[in-house]
């Protein structure tokens, strides 16, 4: 979940990163219905592996500067907006772990 909760922190400038910012939200949207939706234990972990995978590979294209300018740029609501969406994400994760113990 580390990749996740850099993932959610570093949406960029209405350029490349901002961008990028709303591919995540939408990955983590869809992450979250897909999870509550899981039938069994091995769907929920390639769900959550395909998620991990993802997100890496959508925030390697950013460079440094550009998340770091994101992360000075970005406003107070949004933050907090990605912030609950990372909590709705691992309660998601948490609940198919419940359910298929």
């Amino acid at each position: 979940m580390l990749v996740v909760a850099a993932t959610l922190s570093i949406m960029a400038c209405e350029s490349k990163a901002e961008k990028q910012a709303d591919v995540l939200k939408s990955m983590g949207e869809d992450y979250i219905e897909r999870m509550n939706n899981a039938q069994s234990l091995e769907e929920a972990k390639a769900i959550n592996k395909e998620f991990e995978d993802r997100a890496e590979f959508e925030v390697n294209k950013l460079t440094e500067e550009e998340r770091e300018e994101y992360e000075r740029n970005v406003s107070w609501e949004e933050k907090q907006e990605f912030d609950e969406l990372h909590e709705q994400i691992e309660q998601a994760r948490d609940n198919a772990r419940e359910r298929f113990k």
